[in-house]
């Protein structure tokens, strides 16, 4: 790696750290709903169906009039995975999708309401968020994602940490994790090469670059450690982070779904979705 290439990496977190803070650090008068009236509403909603006009936004926009829906911006016919095709509804596609700016600004300001209030939270992330590095994954992907790599990207554990993984370490150098982990099921190492602590990165798959953590098949067992590890931030998380993942049956979808099911009780703020595709 060359000095431009260290500078450029140390420029953009400085920059994502600047306007995380920013975003966060907002005069609490602006909130615009409390902790009590989040959990109500969510609790009160229950989970939204695929034909609900808003099932795209999530509980918290679902009494809201009117929200534009998402853009496309790949569209496809198939399923997001060839290995799930038995068990995809019709609805759920390949396609991918961008909010407009006004719903993802208003988004965010949700997002970072959520953030303030949580007693714990933990990023459940998935192979989505390592696309840009250069590293592949098993779901369908468009535009942008299927180009070419540069030369440097060839190399998979010479990958680089991807805007993604910055913010999400920003959010944990600014206190708003919440002593939560990052469950990880990728095994590239990239939120380690963005500053995110080892100690709080449970790699539950495996990891390419620890002998003691090696990578696990589908086929496999979760380890003791890292499944206890997880199974722990699945009953305990106040706020689940799930981003890059499809959801998609997997032992650790628990850390995601058990606290959108806490949810319902008001006993938890619940899980927010950050994809390009839906789930």
């Amino acid at each position: 790696m060359s000095n431009n290439e260290c500078n450029d990496n140390n420029n953009d977190k400085k920059n994502e750290n600047i306007r995380i803070r920013e975003t966060l650090l907002k005069n609490k008068e602006e909130y615009e709903l409390s902790r009590e009236e989040i959990t109500k509403t969510v609790s009160s909603l229950g989970f939204l169906q695929p034909n609900h006009p808003l099932f795209w936004h999530g509980r918290l926009f679902a009494e809201k009039e009117e929200v534009s829906p998402p853009k496309v911006v790949w569209e496809s016919s198939s399923t997001p995975r060839d290995d799930h095709d038995e068990d995809t509804p019709d609805w759920l596609t390949a396609s991918e999708y961008n909010d407009v700016d006004s719903v993802m600004e208003e988004k965010i300001d949700c997002l970072a309401n959520l953030l303030r209030y949580s007693r714990k939270t933990v990023i459940y992330s998935g192979a989505g968020i390592s696309v840009a590095a250069g590293i592949g994954q098993a779901a369908r992907a468009g535009g942008r994602r299927r180009r070419k790599p540069p030369a440097w990207m060839t190399s998979t554990t010479a990958a680089k940490p991807t805007f993604t993984h910055h913010a999400l370490t920003a959010l944990m150098e600014h206190g708003y994790m919440n002593n939560g982990s990052w469950v990880q099921q990728n095994h590239d190492g990239l939120p380690q090469k963005a500053g995110y602590p080892q100690e709080k990165i449970n790699e539950i798959h495996g990891s390419w670059f620890d002998p003691s953590n090696p990578v696990i098949l589908y086929s496999g067992s979760l380890r003791t450690k890292e499944y206890e590890w997880m199974v722990d931030d699945a009953d305990t998380a106040d706020l689940v982070l799930v981003v890059g993942t499809s959801l998609s049956g997997l032992n650790a979808d628990q850390v995601a779904i058990k606290a959108a099911e806490r949810s319902l009780t008001s006993t938890s703020l619940g899980m927010v979705m950050i994809n390009l595709q839906q789930t």
